[in-house]
């Protein structure tokens, strides 16, 4: 019996070697279609499937196969493996444009001023076990613009380097200006940037700029960001926001950092806690509320010092109850206060908590307190760790 031709190509030594620029064509009664002989007549899809599972190395060696399998396997550069590097050091500067080199016939120099270019160096330092491997790029354009900043043509290059590293270490900027085109390059969903920011050198950043306002959105940080240590570094912090992808407890989170905030000339206009879990008690959400009766009094004698507008926001997340009924009994008696609690369903034995006022402080109407503030928190019964 005559069976039809399968399409799985033969396995045998006396296969007959087909040309690779034909087709393989079937016959009509077996269904089997046109299908390409040559593995770059494949579609883009089929070979980024085929590079995801590989090692970085055998990705690589597929570079030298024809044109169309590199450019493929660049521009998929960010879903493949890829390689870790432990520094990316990134610097941009002014270079003299020269069409000859330097001897004693030298332009003007006030001729050779009009004649600069930026220069953009991207470097890899990557460890192996017996040296330490190197890799330099360098870009090089006319001056437009801020000279600081970078432009479009640098971006996309610096997008590019991104897509095929794993940084694992250190990443430097050496006369670039940190704006917003750069953050939201940084940003993408194809940079991968595995480094740990040491407690003592996030609080120095913090004072040296002068930080006051900060917003950490993460999908995972640890102690050495999320600290009382670090949150004082800010003299005077005016918003603070921090949020994770999943409820995690923070031992280091305590009421100092609120008693802190308290003691500030002006309060936090807005601090959100999201998913966050530290130590806070009733007794920290009370000198906050305390400070801001205060400031509002004080406002109330002297008009002319105070803002136009200024509206609170607080959410301090989760607050642990361990028995201070004192600290329960003061915020339930609170004046021109309206309590709100409802059950929290995400965790257990936890109650939802929003504090509103009924009208502004002392019905200043032309005065900081123009707005009613809004204090919410979440009450934990008893000490539950959500890690």
């Amino acid at each position: 019996m005559d069976n039809p031709t399968c399409c799985n190509p033969s396995t045998s030594t006396d296969a007959v070697v087909i040309d690779g620029d034909e087709q393989y064509l079937m016959p009509s009664d077996s269904g089997c279609t046109k299908a390409p002989l040559r593995f770059e007549m494949l579609p883009e899809n089929a070979i980024k499937q085929i590079y995801k599972n590989l090692h970085y190395k055998d990705v690589l060696r597929s570079h030298r196969i024809c044109k169309r399998v590199r450019n493929v396997l660049q521009r998929n550069a960010h879903y493949l493996s890829r390689p870790k590097i432990f520094e990316l050091s990134i610097k941009m500067g002014l270079v003299e444009q020269r069409n000859r080199p330097i001897g004693r016939l030298q332009m003007p120099t006030t001729v050779c001023s009009k004649k600069m270019q930026r220069r953009l160096n991207i470097m890899y330092l990557r460890k192996r076990q017996s040296t330490d491997c190197q890799k330099e790029f360098v870009l090089r354009e006319t001056i437009e613009g801020d000279q600081y900043e970078l432009s479009p043509l640098f971006l996309e290059c610096l997008d590019n380097h991104m897509k095929k590293l794993i940084i694992a270490g250190r990443l430097s900027f050496t006369g670039i200006a940190i704006n917003k085109k750069l953050y939201e390059r940084l940003m993408q969903k194809w940079v991968r940037i595995r480094f740990r920011l040491d407690a003592k050198c996030f609080r120095n950043l913090l004072a040296v700029t002068n930080c006051r306002k900060l917003n950490i959105e993460l999908s995972h940080f640890d102690d050495q960001i999320m600290n009382d240590f670090v949150l004082q570094g800010m003299a005077e912090c005016s918003e603070m926001s921090a949020g994770g992808t999943y409820p995690k407890f923070y031992a280091g989170l305590t009421d100092r950092i609120l008693n802190h905030w308290a003691t500030q000339k002006t309060l936090p206009r807005r601090i959100l806690f999201h998913n966050v879990y530290g130590n806070f008690t009733l007794s920290g959400v009370l000198a906050m509320i305390n400070a801001l009766y205060e400031k509002s009094s004080k406002c109330a004698e002297d008009t002319e010092s105070c803002l136009e507008e200024q509206k609170y926001e607080w959410n301090f997340g989760y607050v642990s109850y361990s028995g201070e009924t004192e600290s329960l009994l003061e915020m339930l008696s609170l004046p021109g206060h309206v309590l709100h609690t409802t059950h929290f369903a995400y965790l257990p034995n936890t109650v939802d908590v929003t504090l509103t006022a009924k009208e502004p402080f002392h019905n200043i109407s032309n005065c900081c307190f123009k707005c009613l503030p809004v204090i919410k928190f979440q009450l934990v019964l008893n000490r539950l760790k959500t890690n």
